[in-house]
């Protein structure tokens, strides 16, 4: 792979993480006017970052493609992979100017494979086919202006880790200005820095909305995700793009990481960042209660096995993973305590 697409890959994967990030803080806007308008902004968009969030997605039958030193080892069909997450934002401390709110995820993961050689998968094992994925912080959001216009600085640091012990300290500095906001159209800028992801120090984010008419909605959250958004009542439908990742640590054979140790085994962080085009059907149950239902294909932009140092997250993992495109659908709930 040529410098520039790593370094294109690189772009991407920072994008997609901190896209999310800055989304969740976001999310923990709350105080006066303007911030509640950011957040029912939030709550409407994104699904995922309301004050708990609960859904489960299936991948049936696609084919995939393990590579290791540039070389094919192992091809096959996953049959199938599951996937059920739950996440939770909850306000802590408020004074001010000052907000503090915890969050926490609890993700698991599982697989059923089909190799082509009809050997035994080395990574997709029986014991290594469900996985689990945990991540817990704290933000810290400090609200200003500057040049007039709203200012959002937040801090955050956090730990991951699975059902063998912690893994991973993670640490992130963002600031958001909100430029325009009127009836018909919001505009923010801002820029996102996270530790241990170090390949892109500092990635910009914009949010645009445009309202073209009281149902139709252009809404962008660049560079992870693009909809046109159609609502009427308690319902709306939404069609457009967005950027995923999945991510969990795994047993796998040392060899990958270190060529001179044929035998025994060494735990990666395993992260696959996908381009989802989409459907998603929302329905407001009530007040607090949404129902979320999203379907349509996923490709594999860049994924594999790295060292849990994360280093050289974005750049060549050690193991490559890709797939065909693969059919998708996703349901779930979510709740908020704020409207």
């Amino acid at each position: 792979m040529k410098k520039e697409n790593k370094q294109s890959l690189a772009v991407i994967f920072m994008a997609t993480l901190c896209t999310l990030q800055i989304s969740s803080v976001c999310a923990q806007i709350r105080t006066d006017s303007l911030k509640r308008g950011i957040s029912r902004y939030t709550d409407r968009n994104f699904s995922e970052l309301r004050t708990v969030n609960l859904h489960w997605e299936v991948m049936p039958s696609y084919n995939y493609t393990l590579k290791h030193s540039d070389r094919d080892f192992e091809k096959g069909k996953m049959e199938t992979s599951r996937n059920v997450k739950f996440q939770t934002t909850i306000p802590v401390f408020r004074s001010g100017k000052f907000s503090l709110y915890a969050n926490g995820n609890i993700d698991y993961y599982h697989f059923e494979v089909n190799p082509n050689d009809d050997k035994p998968s080395e990574l997709f094992t029986e014991k290594e086919n469900d996985r689990l994925y945990m991540k817990g912080g704290l933000a810290l959001n400090y609200y200003a202006t500057l040049f007039g216009k709203p200012l959002l600085l937040s801090v955050s640091a956090g730990i991951d880790g699975w059902e063998k012990g912690v893994e991973q300290f993670q640490g992130g500095f963002m600031a958001n200005l909100l430029l325009k906001q009127t009836h018909k159209n919001s505009v923010s800028i801002g820029l996102y820095a996270m530790y241990p992801y170090q390949i892109t120090p500092v990635v910009p984010i914009v949010i645009w909305t445009h309202r073209l008419n009281p149902n139709w909605i252009l809404d962008f959250t660049l560079p992870s995700r693009m909809y046109v958004r159609y609502q009427r009542g308690k319902h709306r439908l939404s069609a457009g793009t967005q950027m995923e990742t999945e991510q969990f640590y795994m047993q796998a054979p040392t060899k990958y990481m270190n060529a001179s140790r044929q035998e025994g085994t060494s735990t990666y962080y395993y992260n696959r960042s996908m381009f989802k085009a989409e459907l998603v059907y929302e329905c407001i149950l009530n007040k607090r209660f949404y129902f979320i239902a999203r379907g349509g294909g996923a490709g594999t932009i860049t994924g594999g096995l790295y060292d849990t140092d994360r280093k050289g997250t974005g750049n060549k993992p050690f193991v490559e993973i890709s797939h065909s495109v693969a059919p998708f659908f996703n349901v779930g709930f979510s709740y908020s305590i704020f409207r």
